[in-house]
């Protein structure tokens, strides 16, 4: 083996290994990163196209027109030599015929071949691939010394057949391969756009469409070979326009589409119809601006009823498979939750629910293959029978519906919220026309929840029903709102619809409403309102002027005020003698109820009197003071309550001193005064002193 032959073998093995660790290492990590795969693939087939050209299996032998001299060298045979050589004349015939030959079997074996696959991205590498095959060859025989040996033969042999032989079997050869060069150069100008049809998305291939017609436009203007052929032209648009239905195919299928969301599916089923339906559009308006070239291009006068049957059948079933996925939206939008809580027929509703699904499970588990025309009756019969059956599950809907509304209906507001909704939402024709008639059932529940409302005011009013802890006012007033936003909140959702109350009945609803929000806001709220700012004014500051403490003997002195000034007389001379007192602290349970009052009327919005409010105010203040004095008072009887009748004659001056100071809460301080604290501590001083 020579050495160039050893080089020559190094060589390809390194661009197979190359080619391999590319194939078998490098793309299965490159998934997710498209932009570069792409790149890689195309380099890899690069590799492949450079192998074949290099080593390929096309080759021609040729001859060598020399002899061997006695002293070892060579020396090239001259013309008037082998002119006279007969044996030397049949090798040049022979050389020439077997060219002839060598070409006329590689055109017909590539001639043979087709794409691999029946992509467009396939058509290229086909071409690449032809190409490859016919540059092997072409460099063969652009050598010097074969157009050498073919000149000789001409000159020498120029009766022989292998003259014209090869003369016709170069010529076909030359336009051969100028044909795979235009087909390569122009097609590989369209790769990216090609490559986005094959790998991508229904969108990424939405996009491309218009971008790959005017690429076909453009080789198809320039390129004479391939303007040439019609056929070819005609098998790629055909070719792509199977690859964009088999790419929408792929996407939307019964299994999946029924399976995803009805909004989703939706999108999916439109987006396809919208991948169809460019393409056939697109190729309409490339097609009118070839015509409109002149006369210098040909036309594309394709049958587009061959071209586009497939698309056109695939944009009918998607037509219907729409239609099936919004009647499946429909129904999940109506028998929801909303309905149930309205209707409170959550069972019938599952059941109906259980039928649609039902229905659509059969569309889903249709066996054959739905975008084949050859099973369309099959589909038909199923997507009819669906119909008929949603349209019983419709009737079923609305004598549900028509029952709720007439007979169950529990709540006017949640009803019309339910028909609100209906109106931004689209559900089945005919249900929607069966809700619009809803709004009179509507009114006259509300003007029943009226009634129910009025009676339970009226029954109420005078001893209402208030939470625990809440002053009896406030609570009042609290009650009579929460019955006004009970029948307020119906009435603002109907002002949404703007003829509902401008009806007969929707009038006489609203006076109703208006009648009753008067007797609860001005008749109730306001009198008891009103009533307790009256009451309670001068009231609570009567109160603050009691005494800070009181002595249950006064009380005494009280009913003996009854009996006369002579009586009231000897009983207070009695107790400045008696050391006997029982002090309690005189804050009226009264004052902390208008406290509380005041608090809550201010919280639910309403003008609490000046007075009043300054009051509230220092709520903290009188709880500190009523705290210190119930133990100033616990200090005083636990120093007096222990000592015997002889402690307390002996110690009689000293407990009268004591109380000299206590009785100052009962006789000077009152809940205005500012000296609390200094009387509370001057108590204590002397009750230590004791």
């Amino acid at each position: 083996m020579s050495k160039s032959t050893e080089r020559s073998d190094e060589m390809l093995n390194m661009i197979e290994t190359l080619q391999k660790m590319v194939t078998h290492v490098y793309l299965p990590f490159l998934e997710d990163k498209a932009e570069t795969r792409l790149h890689l693939e195309k380099f890899v087939k690069q590799i492949s196209n450079t192998k074949q050209q290099a080593y390929g299996t096309v080759t021609i032998e040729i001859p060598e027109l020399t002899e061997v001299l006695e002293n070892g060298e060579t020396r090239a045979i001259s013309k008037e030599e082998m002119s006279n050589n007969p044996k030397l004349l049949s090798l040049l015939q022979k050389t020439v015929e077997q060219w002839a030959q060598t070409i006329a079997t590689t055109i017909e074996l590539e001639n043979q071949k087709g794409p691999e696959g029946s992509t467009a991205l396939d058509e290229i590498e086909y071409w690449r691939s032809r190409s490859a095959t016919f540059n092997t060859l072409y460099q063969q025989i652009s050598l010097q010394k074969v157009k050498d040996i073919q000149n000789l033969n001409e000159e020498l042999n120029p009766e022989s057949t292998s003259v014209e032989q090869y003369r016709k079997q170069n010529l076909e050869f030359t336009k051969a391969h100028a044909q795979a060069k235009d087909y390569v150069k122009f097609l590989t100008t369209l790769e990216r756009q090609l490559k986005n049809i094959s790998k991508g998305n229904l969108n990424v291939i939405e996009e491309t469409i218009t971008s790959l017609l005017n690429g076909l436009k453009l080789i198809w203007t320039i390129s004479r070979h391939i303007n040439n052929n019609d056929e070819k032209m005609k098998s790629m648009i055909m070719s792509l326009t199977n690859e964009i239905c088999d790419k929408v195919k792929a996407k939307i299928n019964l299994k999946t589409i029924f399976n995803m969301k009805p909004d989703e599916a939706i999108d999916w089923i439109l987006t396809g119809m919208k991948v169809l339906e460019r393409w056939e559009s697109q190729y309409a308006v490339t097609r009118s601006e070839i015509e409109l070239e002149g006369s210098g291009v040909r036309r594309w006068d394709y049958n587009s009823g061959t071209l586009f049957a497939r698309p056109r059948h695939m944009r009918g079933i998607l037509g219907e498979l729409k239609e099936a996925c919004t009647i499946r939206k429909e129904f999940v939008t109506l028998l929801g939750p909303d309905l149930k809580a309205i209707t409170g027929s959550s069972e019938q509703i599952d059941k109906v629910n259980d039928r649609v699904n039902e229905y659509i499970n059969k569309l889903k588990e249709f066996p054959l293959d739905v975008f084949k025309e050859e099973y369309k009756e099959s589909w038909d019969n199923l997507f009819q029978q669906f119909l008929s059956s949603i349209q019983s599950v419709e009737n079923e809907t609305m004598d549900l519906i028509d029952g709720t509304f007439s007979d169950e209906l529990k709540s006017a507001e949640g009803a019309f919220t339910l028909l609100l909704k209906f109106k931004d939402i689209r559900t089945r024709e005919r249900i929607e026309n069966r809700l619009r008639v809803k709004y009179d059932d509507i009114l006259g529940q509300y003007g029943k929840e009226l009634q129910i409302m009025e009676k339970l005011f009226m029954e109420g009013k005078d001893n209402p029903p208030i939470p625990k802890n809440t002053p009896p006012v406030a609570g009042a007033i609290t009650w009579a709102r929460s019955i006004f936003y009970r029948i307020k909140a119906p009435i603002d959702q109907f002002k949404q619809s703007e003829k509902l109350l401008h009806s007969t009945k929707g009038k006489e609803i609203t006076d109703n409403y208006i009648a009753l929000c008067k007797k609860l806001e001005r008749e109730y709220e306001n009198t008891k309102y009103n009533d307790w700012v009256k009451e309670n004014t001068e009231k609570a500051i009567k109160l603050l002027k009691n005494m800070i403490l009181i002595d249950k003997y006064e009380i005494k002195l009280t009913s003996k005020r009854k009996q006369g000034p002579d009586a009231e007389l000897k009983a207070r001379n009695q107790r400045k003698e008696s050391i006997d007192r029982n002090y309690v602290v005189n804050f009226s349970p009264e004052l902390k109820i208008i406290i509380r009052e005041a608090q809550y009327l201010d919280k639910i919005g309403k003008q609490i009197p000046h007075t009043i409010t300054n009051i509230a105010l220092q709520e903290i203040n009188y709880i500190h003071h009523v705290d210190k004095l119930e133990q100033l008072l616990r200090e005083y009887k636990a120093s007096v309550a222990d000592l015997k009748d002889v402690e307390k004659d002996l110690l009689k001056q000293q407990i009268k001193e004591m109380n000299i100071y206590l009785d100052k809460g009962c006789e000077n301080h009152n809940w205005f005064s500012l000296s609390i604290k200094e009387y509370i501590r001057d108590c204590r001083s002397a009750i230590n002193q004791f």
